[in-house]
């Protein structure tokens, strides 16, 4: 693939981005995979990676044998790309790059199925210099030689964008795409609604509590853990995914009081000893929501433009499926950190995920 260029006008200036021909930086391969079996993966991202750096969809039918999956595989960077473009402001990226970490394979002959790790990288335009970060999403794929040509036959990514798609992969894709994205273009323009509101109207408390919060405190725990695991608690990522843990932890780390008293709990002794409310994403949600006593002090489905750092924002596809935490608000930008999957400095505008609620932390009672 030739090196492209995009032309752009700073300060009537034309400035020339020059898009890289090759995304991955690095391949561990420790299984000894063939370099021409890798190359099939390698491909089928750069041409991912190229789709969302531009917004200009690549085809990636090309590289699969299977038709259902080829038409998943483009449903779903088109979903990215599309839903992109209805944003104000410029969604294209000036860096990004890819790791791939091989975690297991088997062959028969030259037919391979291999499970790996993708670590990316993106620099948003609109961010700034502020790169953001993702790490260890799972992807499964199976590799097969037709026609001294290998092709890819089925393809599984852990991931919101990919998973609307491929956990339907008997449904009508043309349909499932139009759905998603109708429902993103009424969010997206509803946003819109609420971030003018919230510039004309500064955010007023409406609730009391006697421990305030230390946002930075709560952010910055985050940020350490994001990719990491504090070994004084119990890792819930092989159980149904680490984010909810990680929030409260960071709640914590923040000032806010555990809650063990009333018919409300939230807290955690010991990887024994919690009540669901710490680890579950609607469980945390029903305890903001019902808590009137003692513990966090918080308003539930808040208009997310008022979000800081330290406020919790809950994603999903169809209802609210994994919270993350707002680490930093750069230009009106909400930027999140999260565990399974880890994520650091991922703008909000990025998710595919149609239900995004803000719950508005304010403090806590002893």
């Amino acid at each position: 693939r030739a090196q492209k260029t995009i032309d752009v006008i700073v300060d009537d200036e034309p400035v020339v981005d020059v898009i890289p021909d090759d995304f991955c930086k690095e391949v561990n391969n420790a299984e000894g995979i063939p370099t021409e079996v890798i190359d099939v993966i390698k491909n089928y991202m750069n041409d991912y990676f190229l789709s969302i750096y531009t917004l200009e969809q690549q085809d990636t039918s090309k590289y699969f044998i299977s038709d259902v999956d080829a038409k998943i595989s483009n449903a779903a960077i088109k979903l990215l790309v599309e839903s992109r473009k209805l944003y104000d402001f410029d969604f294209t990226m000036s860096d990004a790059h890819y790791v791939l970490n091989v975690t297991n394979h088997s062959n028969d002959g030259d037919n391979y199925k291999i499970d790996f790790l993708e670590d990316d990288s993106f620099s948003f335009k609109f961010l700034n210099g502020i790169t953001s970060e993702s790490y260890d999403i799972e992807n499964s794929i199976t590799i097969k030689k037709e026609n001294d040509e290998y092709r890819i036959g089925e393809f599984e990514k852990v991931q919101g964008y990919y998973m609307m798609f491929s956990d339907n992969r008997d449904e009508n894709i043309d349909e499932i795409y139009d759905f998603y994205f109708n429902r993103l273009k009424n969010v997206i323009e509803d946003e819109n609604y609420k971030k003018d509101l919230a510039a004309q109207n500064p955010y007023v408390e409406k609730k009391t509590y006697s421990v305030k919060y230390n946002r930075e405190a709560a952010s910055n725990y985050v940020e350490m853990y994001c990719h990491n695991r504090n070994d004084a608690y119990y890792d819930f990522s092989d159980e149904g995914g680490n984010c909810q843990n990680l929030s409260s932890q960071a709640l914590v780390a923040g000032g806010m009081v555990m809650d063990e008293s009333g018919d409300c709990e939230w807290y955690y002794n010991d990887h024994l000893d919690y009540v669901p409310s710490w680890v579950h994403v609607e469980s945390f949600n029903d305890y903001c929501k019902d808590n009137d006593g003692s513990g966090l002090v918080c308003v539930v489905n808040e208009n997310i433009y008022y979000a800081e750092p330290g406020d919790i924002i809950q994603v999903g596809i169809s209802s609210i499926s994994h919270t993350t935490m707002v680490s930093k608000v750069a230009d009106g930008h909400i930027l999140l950190n999260s565990n399974s999957i880890d994520m650091k400095d991922f703008p909000l505008e990025a998710y595919t995920y149609p239900v995004r609620k803000l719950i508005k932390i304010l403090g806590s009672n002893s």
